[in-house]
């Protein structure tokens, strides 16, 4: 049986090359997801149950504000896959890892300097989002310089296709992060313990990754790479732009919520907590993607690529959407309590926001690796469309909830059309663009 599973393995490798490549990988990404998905529900579950809707709420708020500002380290993935991937292509192994130090020490003096700004202006003006503190906000700094560094680790990873080791950082983080806040949730910390339980586990993982790339990492900080910062920076800033938009139309709303109806934004983060979970699967698929497409070798392959990853997010989205349909409270007592049993009517609304976003994610996604950042400009757009609508729109859930929707079938719709009428050019484009020399 063994030999056959195998021999059956190999013919499929052999016949279906692409569909292989991007689900063998997306296998271990997907495993590994799972536990993490786990672990981090642990975590939430933990946080929810000992911590009141309040404290819930400004934790959620936190990691929304932190998401906003991770949008960074999804442009530095991305970019620096590509970089990465064309010295590594080009045998250039000690010039990947000096950008890999370069990029690294860019992000502490940077961050630092931003921390130490920060802390010396909150002595003087009051600086707070609701009931978020300024403390709250230094330590979204702190934990955004802490993740910068650790993407910086894991683009490299991807850039060699170490999807095994990315997939242990992963679930070391979030395994680190768990341990920690239960022993301290007993012992009375509450919020705080759970805030330290982030920094830690950043920390750990940090230092993890480093040791999983040992004999690839140099530490020459000093070496000479040939690296066109120009092409690097707007490249970034066009990135930048496109991913703003996608993590504000998913950020934007609960921290509105807070500011608007600070008393509700606790039952409002544990409706994005429902969302999270059918984000996340399809994150094994999006991370395994990128790299692929970046890496792939003619435009047909990219094209085959795409149309594979936006199919795979629907249906594993979908499928999500319609348990939560299905069994509703069931599933908000699980994964949330019994206090949260009011947002069920927002579910349907809610989930098919989500369902949407997902595809508009992946999409732009895509294009992005591939140099053509018009869909990013879009999302940008839209999220500053929903931005206004709640501004205007803001009584209650209901009506940010609707808000989203609204938003997020303007953003599906118009990047739906703009993949069917111009995939094809982008990725013959892009991979004409690969065959010239590193500049």
């Amino acid at each position: 049986m063994k030999r056959l599973i195998i021999s059956h393995l190999a013919k499929f490798k052999n016949s279906h090359p692409i569909h292989f490549g991007l689900f063998s990988s997306s296998i271990i990404i997907f495993a590994s997801s799972i536990l993490s998905n786990v672990l981090n529900f642990l975590f939430n579950l933990a946080a929810a149950h000992n911590l009141s809707i309040e404290h819930y709420g400004i934790l959620q708020t936190m990691i929304n504000i932190f998401n906003m500002i991770n949008v960074l380290t999804i442009l530095i993935t991305i970019q620096l896959i590509k970089q990465f991937a064309r010295y590594i292509s080009k045998k250039k192994y000690s010039s990947a890892s000096a950008l890999v130090n370069k990029s690294n020490f860019f992000v502490i003096i940077v961050g630092i300097a931003i921390l130490v700004s920060f802390l010396l202006i909150s002595n003087s003006i009051h600086i707070a989002i609701g009931s978020v503190s300024s403390e709250n906000l230094a330590i979204i700094i702190l934990l955004s310089i802490l993740g910068l560094s650790i993407t910086i680790h894991k683009s490299f990873m991807k850039a060699n296709l170490l999807f095994m080791a990315f997939a242990l950082n992963s679930v070391f983080q979030q395994a680190t992060k768990l341990i920690l806040s239960i022993p301290l949730l007993i012992l009375g910390f509450m919020l705080n313990g759970v805030i330290w339980s982030l920094i830690i586990s950043s920390i750990l993982a940090l230092a993890y990754s480093i040791w999983q790339l040992r004999g690839r990492l140099f530490f020459n900080l000093s070496e000479k790479i040939n690296f066109n910062a120009k092409t690097f920076t707007k490249e970034s800033f066009s990135t930048m732009i496109g991913f703003l938009g996608l993590t504000s139309i998913i950020s934007a709303d609960l921290i509105l919520t807070q500011y608007y109806l600070a008393q509700q934004a606790g039952l409002y983060a544990g409706l994005a907590i429902l969302g999270k979970g059918m984000i996340l699967t399809t994150f094994p698929l999006n991370t395994v993607f990128l790299p692929l497409v970046i890496n792939a070798k003619s435009n047909i392959v990219g094209v085959k690529l795409f149309k594979i990853a936006v199919s795979g997010a629907f249906v594993l989205v979908l499928s999500v959407f319609v348990i939560y349909l299905l069994i509703p409270k069931q599933i908000v007592v699980i994964a949330l309590s019994s206090s949260y049993l009011e947002i069920i009517p927002l579910i349907p609304a809610y989930g098919m926001s989500i369902l949407l976003y997902t595809i508009s994610y992946i999409i732009v996604s895509g294009f992005i690796a591939m140099d053509e950042f018009t869909p990013g400009y879009v999302s940008l757009l839209v999220a500053i469309l929903q931005v206004v609508g709640i501004f205007y729109f803001h009584s209650n859930l209901s009506d940010i909830v609707n808000v989203s929707l609204f938003a997020n079938i303007v953003l599906a719709v118009c990047l739906i059309a703009f993949t069917l009428t111009k995939l094809p050019a982008a990725t013959k484009k892009y991979y004409d663009k690969k065959l010239l020399p590193i500049e």
